[in-house]
Protein backbone atom coordinates (compact mmCIF):
# COMPACT_ATOMS: atom_id res chain seq x y z
CA UNK A 1 0.00 0.00 0.00
CA UNK A 2 1.17 3.33 -0.34
CA UNK A 3 3.18 4.76 2.58
CA UNK A 4 3.33 8.34 3.55
CA UNK A 5 6.06 10.43 5.51
CA UNK A 6 6.23 13.34 7.72
CA UNK A 7 8.88 15.19 8.42
CA UNK A 8 9.84 17.67 11.23
CA UNK A 9 13.38 19.23 11.75
CA UNK A 10 14.34 20.34 15.13
CA UNK A 11 18.13 22.04 16.48
CA UNK A 12 17.90 20.10 19.95
CA UNK A 13 15.84 17.63 21.93
CA UNK A 14 15.74 14.88 24.04
CA UNK A 15 12.61 13.48 23.39
CA UNK A 16 10.26 13.63 20.29
CA UNK A 17 6.48 12.53 20.11
CA UNK A 18 4.15 12.84 17.41
CA UNK A 19 0.74 13.15 18.06
CA UNK A 20 -2.75 13.25 15.66
CA UNK A 21 -5.76 15.12 15.44
CA UNK A 22 -9.00 14.81 13.91
CA UNK A 23 -11.61 17.60 13.44
CA UNK A 24 -13.21 18.55 17.01
CA UNK A 25 -10.84 15.80 18.60
CA UNK A 26 -8.58 16.55 21.20
CA UNK A 27 -4.75 15.61 19.70
CA UNK A 28 -4.12 11.31 20.10
CA UNK A 29 -0.79 10.42 21.30
CA UNK A 30 0.83 8.40 18.20
CA UNK A 31 4.71 7.42 18.83
CA UNK A 32 7.84 8.66 21.45
CA UNK A 33 11.10 8.17 19.73
CA UNK A 34 14.38 9.41 21.40
CA UNK A 35 16.82 11.95 19.82
CA UNK A 36 19.62 9.12 20.73
CA UNK A 37 18.02 6.64 18.73
CA UNK A 38 19.17 5.12 15.55
CA UNK A 39 16.29 2.46 14.84
CA UNK A 40 12.60 3.27 13.82
CA UNK A 41 10.39 2.87 16.96
CA UNK A 42 7.26 1.29 15.92
CA UNK A 43 3.76 3.07 17.71
CA UNK A 44 1.97 1.35 20.43
CA UNK A 45 -1.15 2.89 19.30
CA UNK A 46 -1.42 1.71 15.41
CA UNK A 47 1.81 -0.24 14.21
CA UNK A 48 1.42 0.90 10.81
CA UNK A 49 3.01 4.39 12.38
CA UNK A 50 6.92 4.52 12.60
CA UNK A 51 9.17 7.24 13.71
CA UNK A 52 13.34 7.80 12.74
CA UNK A 53 15.36 10.26 13.66
CA UNK A 54 17.78 11.35 10.86
CA UNK A 55 21.26 13.43 11.58
CA UNK A 56 23.03 15.19 8.70
CA UNK A 57 22.62 18.76 7.94
CA UNK A 58 20.07 19.37 10.13
CA UNK A 59 18.35 16.57 12.71
CA UNK A 60 14.45 15.64 11.56
CA UNK A 61 12.36 13.41 12.76
CA UNK A 62 10.12 11.30 10.18
CA UNK A 63 6.93 10.02 11.28
CA UNK A 64 6.14 7.12 8.14
CA UNK A 65 2.32 5.95 7.83
CA UNK A 66 2.67 1.77 5.76
CA UNK A 67 -0.78 1.13 4.16
CA UNK A 68 -1.89 4.78 4.57
CA UNK A 69 -5.73 5.47 3.66
CA UNK A 70 -8.12 8.18 4.09
CA UNK A 71 -9.06 7.78 7.53
CA UNK A 72 -5.65 8.58 8.32
CA UNK A 73 -6.15 12.20 6.88
CA UNK A 74 -5.30 14.55 9.92
CA UNK A 75 -3.23 17.46 11.67
CA UNK A 76 -0.31 15.78 12.75
CA UNK A 77 1.94 17.43 15.42
CA UNK A 78 5.60 16.79 16.48
CA UNK A 79 5.79 17.87 20.08
CA UNK A 80 9.90 18.48 21.77
CA UNK A 81 11.24 18.01 25.09
CA UNK A 82 13.15 20.50 26.08
CA UNK A 83 11.18 23.30 23.96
Amino acid sequence: GLSVKLSHSYSSADTLYWYRQYPGSAPEFIVLIFDIEKQAQVSNVDSRFTAKVTKDKENHVDLIISSAAISDSAVYYCALRPT
